[in-house]
């Protein structure tokens, strides 16, 4: 992807990608630059971040007293350094899960990238992070901020 001074909208619309500079009227259309697909994501500032028990089903380290509080894989263990305990946001599976309480989790901290559905545009201030796939299944990423 070419670069744009002073970006100010994305729009996704299907499968293509248009990045506008509104001051200059420059545009980069992503779609007709290849065949790739497109992922647009936006920040969040008040999404919830979530750790969870990893696939051991345990808080912290299993059979591990990872806090010293003399309560062996308590809730107050998870995330403990080591463990295979799991960070979820809303792009990653089982966030619906611990956001619904099916699974062991608690609230880590606020503020991630969020999947865009359907049609969009998006307008700064903020900031977007663009996926694209291409035919090779090669993933380039990038995160821009609009003005």
């Amino acid at each position: 992807m070419g670069g744009i001074d002073g970006l100010r909208t994305v729009e996704l619309r299907t499968t293509r990608l248009l990045i506008t500079d509104q001051d200059s009227g420059r545009s980069i259309d992503v779609g007709s630059q290849s065949n790739s697909q497109v992922q647009l994501s936006v920040w969040d500032p008040v999404a919830i971040v979530y750790v969870s028990a990893g696939t051991d089903g345990a808080s912290g380290v299993v059979d591990v007293d990872d806090d010293g509080n003399t309560v062996v894989d308590d809730v107050s263990e998870l995330g403990a350094t080591g463990s295979d305990d799991r960070v979820l946001t809303p792009e990653d599976s089982g966030y619906q899960d611990a956001q619904s309480g099916k699974i062991l989790a608690m609230v880590l901290s606020h503020g991630a990238m969020k999947r865009v559905e359907g049609d969009a545009v998006i307008s700064g201030p903020g900031q977007v992070r663009i996926d694209l796939v291409d035919n090779d299944n090669r993933l380039t990423s990038r995160i821009i901020d609009l003005q």
